[in-house]
C-alpha cells in the first residue's frame, strides 16, 4: 500500500531481511527507500490484454452515459463518498440527468456507502452491484471509469479498465501518475476535490471524440 512504513524492529525484520522484494510502483519504491529500509525492484502489475474486449460505444450522443467504479468497499483507501458527490454533481446539469452511475466490490464499508447513496436521494442513480466473479463483464457494460481513491499502490482496476479501452478519470494519488499521462491515456484530478474530478469527468461525458482518443490511447 501507499503509505510510510514505520521504523521499528518488525518492520526492520520484515523488509530488510529478504535477499530480494518486489513493489508494484515507484511510489511504493520510494516509500521504502525514504523510510532506511532495503531497496526493492520495481515491477508493474500487468494484465494480458488480449483477454480485454474493448465493446463501449465511444460515439454515444443524447443516450445514457454509464460511469462505474470497481474495489474494495472500503472508505479509508478508496473514496466512494467522493464519487457519490460527484454523481450529485454531474446529474444536476439538465444534460447530464440521465447518466447512471455503478459501483462493483464488497467490503467492510457497504452499509454506510449504501445510506449516503439514500441520504443524497441517489437510489435512482447509482446502482451498487456487490462483488462480480469477473470484472469484464463489468466493464464491457461501462463506458467511463471513475476512480477516486485516497490511496493507491498502483491500479490494478485502472489497467484492466484501460486494457478494456474505458476512458478514465482517476485521482492523483500513489502510483496511478505512473499509469495516467493526464490528458492523454486518462486524466487525473485531486483526491478528495469532487469539484476537480467533476469537471474531469464533464470532459469525457460531454466529447465523445475525447472519450475515443482517451479510451484508444489507454488500450
Amino acid at each position: 500500500m501507499d503509505f510510510p512504513l514505520k521504523k521499528n524492529l518488525l518492520n526492520s525484520l520484515k523488509y530488510n531481511f529478504p535477499d530480494r522484494m518486489a513493489v508494484i510502483s515507484d511510489f511504493i519504491k520510494e516509500q521504502l527507500v525514504s523510510g532506511g529500509f532495503k531497496e526493492p525492484a520495481r515491477i508493474y502489475s500487468a494484465v494480458e490484454s488480449k483477454k480485454y474486449k474493448t465493446s463501449c460505444n465511444y460515439n454515444l450522443q443524447n443516450k445514457i452515459i454509464k460511469i462505474g467504479m470497481a474495489g474494495e468497499l472500503d472508505l479509508k483507501h478508496k473514496d466512494y463518498l467522493t464519487f457519490i458527490k460527484v454523481a450529485q454533481r454531474i446529474i444536476k446539469d439538465k444534460p447530464f440527468q440521465e447518466i447512471k452511475f455503478y459501483i462493483a466490490g464488497k467490503g467492510k464499508d457497504k452499509d454506510k456507502i449504501k445510506n449516503y447513496i439514500r441520504k443524497k436521494g441517489l437510489e435512482n442513480h447509482i446502482k451498487m452491484e456487490g462483488f462480480i466473479d469477473d470484472i469484464r463483464t463489468f466493464y464491457s457494460k461501462l463506458d467511463i471509469l471513475l476512480h477516486t481513491a485516497r490511496f493507491e499502490g498502483l491500479g490494478s482496476v485502472i489497467i484492466q479498465a484501460m486494457a478494456s479501452g474505458l476512458p478514465v478519470v482517476a485521482t492523483r494519488t500513489g502510483g496511478i501518475p505512473e499509469i495516467i499521462e493526464d490528458g492523454k491515456n486518462g486524466f487525473l484530478a485531486e483526491k478528495t476535490n469532487e469539484r476537480d474530478v467533476a469537471k474531469k469527468l464533464k470532459i469525457l461525458i460531454g466529447n465523445p471524440k475525447i472519450r475515443e482518443k482517451i479510451g484508444v490511447n489507454g488500450k
